[in-house]
């Protein structure tokens, strides 16, 4: 588990996971309304677990989760909660993400 904190933001995701290389730069915006979850070297089967004993835990719900993907590992947090939070507004409205865009 890592917390991230805001000055983080613009490092990959895949840095911020272990499989790239930080570089220097600190981010000193706003910081995110919401909590988002990145769940990386998890094997799928662990991924299902996990969202189940969450769940069973009846943990405050985090509506923003990822996998760490070959695509994503090269975002950075502001990417990755753009792209979250386009999902999730598809998903509440029965669209697809591209058909919000």
């Amino acid at each position: 588990i890592l917390p991230v904190e805001k000055g983080s933001y613009l490092q990959p995701i895949g840095a911020l996971c272990g499989v790239s290389e930080p570089f220097d730069a600190l981010y000193d915006g706003e910081d995110f309304p919401e909590e988002m979850l990145v769940m990386a070297h998890f094997p799928k089967s662990l991924v299902t677990a996990f969202l189940q004993a969450y769940r069973a835990a009846k943990l405050p719900p985090v509506p923003l989760k990822a996998v760490l993907t070959e695509t994503n590992a090269g975002w950075n947090s502001l990417e990755l909660h753009e792209q979250l939070q386009a999902e999730h507004e598809a998903m509440k409205n029965g669209t697809s993400a591209h058909e919000q865009a």
